[in-house]
């Protein structure tokens, strides 16, 4: 799914939202393929953001971005990956 983006998507401050994120199978793509692109590992995090209905799959959503980017920022990770149902405001 990746590869049908354009080049430009990977720019700083282009952000990437994923309202079911589960543990993570599109965004630990995505910031990898941010941080091959030249952005630091910090701006691939903060412009990166992702929610879960399922508290578990949060969890492992953000092991999974931590173990990537060697526990770099896991304050941030904990922001950007939040535990929730978007539809109903929770």
């Amino acid at each position: 799914m990746l590869a049908t983006l354009k080049d430009g998507c990977w720019k700083p401050g282009i952000k990437f939202l994923d309202p079911a994120c589960g543990t993570g199978n599109f965004l630990v793509p995505v910031i990898e393929k941010k941080i091959e692109a030249g952005l630091s590992v910090k701006e691939a995090i903060k412009t990166t953001y992702g929610v879960d209905i399922m508290e578990d799959n949060v969890i492992e959503c953000r092991h999974r971005i931590n173990k990537l980017t060697n526990y770099a920022h896991t304050d941030l990770v904990d922001e950007q990956i939040t535990h929730g149902n978007f539809l109903n405001n929770e």
